[in-house]
């Protein structure tokens, strides 16, 4: 019996392929393809209402997030995956999806510069923790070489003004690294929206100082924190400081949503709490 399962999305009827011989796959399984709703419902939410006319999901895994909804024709819709294992069940997720046609999946390491040979560490017991970074040490951990590029190079030869970016981050620590190959994607597109997922542990681990990271993040973008799927906290003022205040914690972890100051991108059905902290 083939380890490669089938999920259907309940709601959209969409599908994703997950290999249940694996700890992460296996768990899909069990929560019909939603690991997170808050992140998932985002995703879906921003799809419909703001009608992107691109989508990009950077550190995809299975798909989960890309192939749970249906996208407008005029989307151009990019999934970039580094763990080359999950290939053969992302393939067939694509294949069943109505909007493939629409659909470009990279397999390479997205970062701020282009390289042939890069380290990837991909690990075979719980996909969800493969990383650029060596964060884990532990025997199901396999060191891989794979190239590394930027988004930006996706998108070389078209033109973004008037674009509608829709972007997902998730890549344990590398997200300033993603970000950075991406900057002219960010700078052209006359309006963008994205989430990514922050933990300054391993942000730390990557070398970047989490203040820093927050400051440049706040020059660029109105954040909020992803609370739940109808929930945003707006930070005033918004800093690592304060939020491992609020979480009462040193690490903080929490999804991010970047909202463009270009024009109002935010979807309906967020209930936006204000929450004011002292310096």
């Amino acid at each position: 019996m083939s380890p490669i399962r089938k999920i259907t999305f309940a709601d959209t009827h969409t599908v994703l392929y997950v290999d249940s011989a694996e700890l992460r796959g296996k768990y899909l399984t069990t929560v019909t393809g939603i690991t997170q709703p808050a992140v998932t419902t985002f995703w879906r939410r921003a799809v419909r209402q703001w009608k992107p006319t691109i989508a990009l999901d950077v550190g995809m895994n299975y798909g989960e997030v890309i192939f749970s909804t249906l996208y407008e024709g005029h989307t151009r819709i990019v999934g970039i995956e580094a763990n080359r294992l999950l290939s053969p069940c992302i393939r067939q997720s694509l294949a069943d999806h109505p909007n493939q046609r629409q659909m470009t999946i990279v397999y390479a390491l997205a970062s701020d510069r282009q390289q042939q040979n890069a380290t990837f560490y991909v690990d075979r017991n719980w996909s969800g923790t493969s990383t650029a970074l060596p964060l884990y040490n532990h025997k199901h951990m396999e060191e891989q070489v794979i190239e590394a590029i930027t988004v930006d190079s996706l998108f070389s030869i078209q033109p973004l003004v008037g674009e509608r970016l829709l972007f997902k981050i998730d890549v344990e620590g590398y997200e300033r690294h993603v970000l950075r190959g991406m900057s002219r994607l960010l700078a052209s597109c006359s309006g963008v929206l994205g989430l990514i997922e922050c933990n300054t542990t391993f942000l730390q681990a990557a070398g970047v100082n989490p203040v820093h990271f927050f400051d440049e993040l706040l020059q660029d973008f109105t954040v909020y924190v992803l609370a739940s799927t109808d929930r945003l906290l707006f930070f005033s003022p918004l800093s690592v400081d304060g939020l491992r205040r609020f979480y009462d914690k040193d690490a903080v972890e929490c999804n991010l949503l970047l909202a463009s100051k270009k024009e109002k991108v935010l979807p309906a059905g967020y209930d936006v709490q204000q929450v004011s902290l002292c310096q």
